[in-house]
């Protein structure tokens, strides 16, 4: 009998101590599991991208700067005054008329804002959309028209130069740029007075007056 209760005592004991010690072991394993990896290569990878496109972004900045240097000394070389704002933007007037040219990489964008207002009262603004479609078919700036909340349509004109420092025929260039932007105003106007005699009849437009354009002072653009 007394055999038999040692025997049940052993074997309580042997079951306890495999019990604790499979989840003592389970625990110490759970300790010293080490860390998840950093993936370098991965991080190294996004650096060596996050550098070349800064190094890129200088780049552009740099050719940018070169590109404003040269329209600057153009500029100057036809006798203009140009000024430089705090974007690096520029305001010149040629002949009288005055624009803003802003720049991207070897790219001179070259505006002429709101060099005339209409009131867009219906017929008036779709005879304008009108004139600009026909006189954008012709060579030169590209006419934009921006109506605003006012009633008023802002007659405006585009053309992208690009600059090279060693082209020798920059200021030339540059000389017909302005030029043409004369000839596209006077293009618009054409066709609207065109457009404005075919909607009141031939004949009409000497009493009335045509075309209605306004010019938009510098003050109010």
């Amino acid at each position: 009998m007394e055999w038999s209760v040692y025997l049940v005592i052993a074997l309580g004991v042997f079951c306890i101590h495999i019990i604790f010690g499979w989840g003592s072991s389970d625990k110490k394993q759970e300790e010293h599991t080490e860390p998840p990896q950093l993936d370098l290569s991965q991080a190294e990878e996004e650096i060596s991208q996050a550098e070349e496109e800064m190094s890129q972004e200088q780049e552009l900045l740099q050719v940018e700067q070169e590109t404003r240097d040269t329209m600057l000394q153009i500029l100057r070389d036809i006798g203009c005054q140009p000024v430089v704002d705090e974007d690096g933007d520029v305001a010149v007037y040629y002949q009288g008329a005055y624009f803003d040219i802003i720049f991207y990489g070897r790219y001179a964008n070259v505006w002429q804002v709101a060099w005339d207002v209409i009131e867009t009262d219906g017929f008036k603004c779709a005879w304008l959309y009108e004139a600009v479609n026909a006189a954008n078919h012709d060579y030169g700036p590209t006419v934009v028209v921006d109506v605003r909340d006012d009633g008023k349509a802002l007659v405006s004109s585009l053309c992208p130069v690009m600059l090279h420092p060693a082209n020798p025929e920059n200021a030339v260039y540059v000389r017909t740029v302005f030029e043409m932007f004369f000839k596209k105003k006077e293009g618009v106007r054409a066709h609207f007075a065109k457009i404005y005699m075919r909607e009141n009849g031939e004949g009409t437009s000497g009493s009335k007056g045509c075309p209605p354009f306004i010019l938009m002072p510098k003050s109010q653009k």
